[in-house]
C-alpha cells in the first residue's frame, strides 16, 4: 500500500510543478504582419518554486511553421522570473489571411507530463503597411556640462518607424530666456519592438531651474509629418563643497610658496597641545583640593 502512496505522490510532482509557473503575456496577437516579414516576440515566465525546472514546449496550428521557439529550456533554480525571446518569420509569399498556433509548455516527470500553461498565438497576413508608434517617458538629465534626453519608442506598426528627428529648447525658468537650442537626427525602429533611447547634447547650462521642450517628428506613410511634442521641468545643482583635484593641488601649490610659515604653525601646534597635556592634571588635582 506505502509503495502505492509513494507512486502517486511522485506522479503529482510534475503537477505541482506545473501549477507554480506562470507566463505574460497570456496570449499574442499580430493582426498587421507582411509576407517576408520578421520580427521578435517574448515571454516572461514566473515561479513559486525555488527547484530548476525542465520544460518542453510543442506547437500547433497552421501558424507554427512560422515560429523559432526553443524545444527545451530549463527554468534556473533561485530565480522567479525568466525572459524567453523567440523568432517569428513569415514566408515571401505567404497568402493572406489569419493564421493561428498554440505554444504549449510542459513539465516533464519520469512517468507522466502536465501542461504548464499554453499561449494562444492570432497572426493575420496583410500587404498594407502600418508605420504606428508611440513616445514614451520623456526625462531629461544634467551630466556635467551635457543634457540627456532619455524617451521610448514603441513601434506598433509592421515597418521600421519612429520619429527620426528630436529637437529641444532649454529656457531659464528665471528669465523665459532661451539658453540652448538644437536639432538631431535619430534612427528609427524595428517593426513590433519597443527602445529605450538616450540624446546626449552640449548644453553647458549652469546651475538654475529650466524648462526642456523636447520635439520629436517624423515623416508617416502619407508624407506628413507626425509630431510629439512634451515640455519638462529639469533643476541642475551646484556641486557644493567638492574640492576638485585641480583645487586641492592648487592649496597644495599656495602652501609651499611660504615654508617658513608653515614652520611656524606646526611649532605653535605642538606648544598648545604641550601645555594643554600639563595644564589638565594640574586643574583637575586644584579641584580635588
Amino acid at each position: 500500500m506505502k509503495y502505492i502512496i509513494l507512486l502517486i505522490l511522485l506522479m503529482q510532482v510534475p503537477l505541482a510543478t506545473a501549477m507554480s509557473l506562470g507566463v505574460s503575456p497570456s496570449r499574442i496577437i499580430k493582426d498587421n504582419t507582411l509576407s517576408g516579414s520578421e520580427f521578435e516576440e517574448e515571454l516572461i515566465l514566473s515561479k513559486s518554486s525555488r527547484h530548476p525546472i525542465p520544460l518542453q514546449i510543442t506547437l500547433e496550428g497552421n501558424a507554427s511553421s512560422f515560429i523559432a521557439h526553443p524545444d527545451t529550456i530549463i527554468f534556473s533554480e533561485n530565480k522567479s522570473t525568466m525572459r524567453v525571446p523567440f523568432t517569428v518569420r513569415i514566408p515571401e509569399n505567404t497568402v493572406l489571411g489569419d493564421y493561428t498556433a498554440t505554444i504549449q509548455y510542459l513539465v516533464v516527470g519520469e512517468s507522466n507530463v502536465h501542461m504548464a500553461f499554453s499561449i494562444p498565438v492570432s497572426i493575420t497576413v496583410t500587404d498594407e503597411e502600418d508605420a504606428a508608434y508611440q513616445v514614451k517617458h520623456v526625462n531629461p538629465k544634467q551630466k556635467g556640462s551635457q543634457t540627456i534626453i532619455s524617451f521610448e519608442v514603441h513601434n506598433k506598426g509592421n515597418i521600421e518607424s519612429g520619429p527620426d528627428t528630436i529637437e529641444i529648447k532649454i529656457i531659464n525658468n528665471a528669465d523665459n530666456a532661451v539658453v540652448y537650442e538644437e536639432k538631431k537626427s535619430i534612427q528609427m525602429i524595428k517593426p513590433f519592438s519597443k527602445e529605450k533611447k538616450e540624446i546626449i547634447f552640449d548644453t553647458q547650462i549652469g546651475r538654475g531651474n529650466y524648462w526642456v521642450q523636447v520635439g520629436l517628428s517624423g515623416e508617416n506613410l502619407n508624407g506628413e509629418i507626425n509630431s510629439y511634442q512634451e515640455k519638462v521641468f529639469l533643476e541642475v545643482e551646484s556641486k557644493k563643497n567638492l574640492i576638485t583635484a585641480n583645487a586641492v593641488k592648487e592649496v597644495q601649490q599656495e602652501n609651499s610658496k611660504d615654508p617658513d610659515q608653515a614652520r611656524l604653525y606646526s611649532i605653535v601646534t605642538i606648544i598648545i597641545v604641550f601645555v594643554a597635556f600639563i595644564a589638565a592634571p594640574l586643574l583637575l588635582a586644584k579641584k580635588r583640593k
